[in-house]
């Protein structure tokens, strides 16, 4: 029976005996002692591990079975300790191992000494030749593998003839053959293997290395060093040379290598099988440029090609020039990257090609052909009376003669002289002025009709040959200015009907023929330039109806048909006759509407009252019948209103009184008698005329 019962059973009994009276308690187990197990331990390699236990024992010496105890190590850098007692060592020293329950605990001796359980060398195997040194290195490890700090070595040779070594492992090449090193440390032994050879050719170095010829027929005299398996010099051992790429450099049997084509090539020096290189890049230098032109001058707006002509300092051609183009005058002539030259404007030019950094150059003069047609004009059309001629005539650029403007191929674009007292017939040369775009010659003095080579000039935009003395028709071959925006041919002794080739002008934005002697009827493929915006016929001697086609121009902004110059009351040679066509209502955009002086009849269309953009309507000296219509009261941007001299009757409407921007109203010589007081106007009398 365990003796912690017995010493119960006996506290029990004599509690039990004696008189009656009341025992004290047993004191209850507890405990007192830990005993760790093993009480010392050494390990000998880093990361061994060693299990302890611990037994806990109560007062009265009993062992505590299930008692939880803490481990803790007072060094776990040498050895620590987990949660179930496993010890594992760290590095060399000694631990203090604790277990612990409540305030008791116990203690063993954890001892770390590595001991060498391997060697190693390294290298552990080397081929040397006779006279080189190697130092080796030595490796001790404990069993796991880990270095032993400290360890030292013992080295020796097994054949001293081939290789020796010293106390520090330093290694020598006596001889022919082969021998072992070793390196012992703690009676534990590691060896490196050595075969010692005798020298050889295992190296060729040629000088330079990097050859760079800039010209073909360059050379360079190149050299070759032989080396053992050392790095040591072979003096007195020949090389054999040769060329990788003889396109490229060529070499003879002393090295002299020679330049002979664009690349990059080896030239080799071989002993045995053994060989070194040096890279050979051969890269022509442009040492020259040379520019070739087939000629040297250039009409703006024409081309001429250039070639170039580069070559290195031996005079040799380079294959790929790489050459770029630049002109040192854009204004004058311009070049594109193929050397093809483009001529601007009048001038001289000096082009330039650029290889590889060196330049070459031409000089390219530009004449413009246009000057010769200028020259003919100016003399055809008294030149020097003009009053704005300077520089005419003249070596300066034709850009700088006054009145002429040019496109950006150097060629005449505009023709700008007005008013310049300019006489005599406009002559033929003026087609060849073939860029022509704007043809101002109007307020001058020229004479004879308008020259048919006129209507070569397709390009032309605008056209102004008013107030001149022109005589003859306009011929139908106007058709050809397709792209005519401008013409005016006012003021002239024109004569002829306008011609229904006129549709044909579809750009035209503005159309004046007003005061010439035209005859015939308005035709009605005007009706056709949709893109008008003016049109004047005033001033001539055209007869029959207001073609109501005239309605399709939708972005007129003025129709001027009048005779102009009519006795007070009728009308006077000529003049349009026939009603004012209702279809006139559909011009939404038109800002004045004047068709004085005619032979027109009817009443005046209603349907004008839609111009809603409408400042001046004139109407005037006709024959127009009927009353105002009130319909005129809508035009709320109407300012001038001339009714005078028509068979109009009754009262003016008062819905007119709603024109508050109208300041004159013109009724004189027509029937209309009464006037509404809300237009607030004065002087209302019948034969004058009735203002605001």
């Amino acid at each position: 029976m365990p003796l912690r019962v017995v010493a119960l059973l006996v506290v029990t009994a004599m509690l039990s005996c004696g008189d009656g009276g009341t025992e004290p308690a047993p004191d209850p187990p507890r405990p007192t002692t830990v005993t760790v197990t093993p009480a010392n331990s050494v390990l000998s390699a880093l990361g061994a591990t060693v299990q302890l236990t611990a037994e806990v024992h109560d007062q009265y010496g009993g062992v505590l079975s299930g008692a939880a105890v803490s481990w803790s190590s007072n060094a776990p850098s040498v050895a620590a300790v987990d949660a179930t007692g496993l010890t594992t060592a760290n590095r060399n020293g000694i631990a203090t191992v604790t277990a612990a329950t409540g305030s008791v605990s116990g203690n063993g001796t954890v001892t770390v000494a590595q001991q060498t359980a391997a060697v190693t060398v390294s290298p552990d195997t080397a081929t040397l030749v006779q006279g080189d040194t190697l130092r080796l290195t030595a490796r001790a490890t404990d069993a796991n593998g880990h270095p032993v700090s400290g360890a030292e070595f013992a080295w020796s040779s097994t054949d001293t003839e081939v290789v020796e070594v010293d106390d520090e492992g330093l290694v020598t090449a006596a001889g022919f053959g082969e021998g072992t090193i070793t390196a012992t440390s703690s009676a534990v032994t590691g060896a490196a293997e050595f075969t010692v050879m005798a020298p050889a050719p295992t190296t060729v170095a040629v000088a330079p290395a990097m050859v760079d010829f800039t010209a073909l027929g360059q050379t360079m005299l190149l050299s070759a060093e032989v080396f053992d398996q050392l790095g040591r010099t072979m003096k007195g051992v020949g090389v054999t040379w040769a060329s990788a790429d003889t396109m490229v450099a060529v070499v003879d049997s002393v090295g002299l290598a020679t330049a002979a084509g664009p690349g990059e090539t080896d030239i080799l020096a071989t002993v045995d099988s053994i060989s070194g290189e040096a890279r050979v890049s051969v890269r022509q230098t442009v040492a020259s440029v040379a520019v070739v032109s087939p000629a040297d001058t250039i009409a703006p707006g024409d081309t001429l090609r250039l070639t170039a002509r580069a070559t290195d300092m031996n005079g040799h051609l380079l294959d790929d020039q790489r050459v770029t183009w630049s002109s040192r005058d854009t204004s004058v002539a311009r070049v594109d990257n193929s050397g093809l030259v483009i001529g601007v404007d009048e001038g001289v030019a000096t082009i330039v090609a650029t290889a590889l950094g060196t330049v070459g150059t031409a000089r390219i003069g530009v004449v413009s052909p246009d000057r010769a047609v200028l020259l003919a004009l100016y003399e055809a059309m008294g030149g020097p009376r003009w009053t704005d001629n300077d520089n005419w005539a003249t070596e300066a650029p034709i850009r700088t003669w006054s009145g002429i403007g040019i496109n950006d191929r150097g060629r005449v674009q505009a023709f700008n002289l007005p008013a310049n007292n300019m006489s005599g017939p406009i002559p033929p040369e003026i087609s060849g002025l073939t860029d022509l775009e704007r043809l101002n010659l109007s307020g001058d003095n020229l004479t004879g009709s308008i020259p048919p080579d006129i209507w070569t000039l397709t390009s032309l935009e605008f056209l102004a040959l008013g107030g001149n003395n022109l005589t003859g028709s306009i011929p139908p071959d106007i058709r050809a200015l397709t792209n005519l925006e401008f013409l005016s041919l006012s003021f002239n002794n024109l004569t002829g009907s306008i011609p229904p080739d006129i549709r044909a002008l579809t750009n035209l934005e503005f159309l004046s023929l007003s005061f010439n002697n035209l005859t015939g009827s308005i035709p009605p493929e005007l009706g056709q330039l949709l893109n008008l915006r003016v049109l004047d016929t005033q001033g001539n001697d055209l007869t029959g109806p207001i073609p109501p086609q005239l309605g399709s121009l939708a972005n007129l902004r003025s129709l001027i048909m009048g005779v102009e110059f009519a006795p007070l009351g009728g009308a006077a040679r000529g003049g349009l006759t026939g009603p004012i066509p209702p279809e006139l209502g559909r011009l939404t955009n038109l800002s004045r509407l004047d068709l004085r002086h005619n032979r027109l009849t009817g009443p005046i269309p209603p349907e004008l009252g839609r111009l809603n953009e409408l400042e001046r309507l004139s109407l005037g000296n006709n024959s127009l019948t009927g009353p105002i219509p009130p319909e005129l009261g809508d035009l709320a941007n109407l300012r001038t209103l001339y009714l005078s001299g028509n068979r109009l009757t009754g009262p003016i409407p008062p819905e007119l009184g709603k024109l508050t921007k109208l300041e004159g109203l013109y009724t004189q010589f027509t029937s209309v008698t009464t006037i509404p007081p809300e237009l607030g106007l004065y002087d209302p009398m019948p034969s004058k005329v009735v203002r605001r």
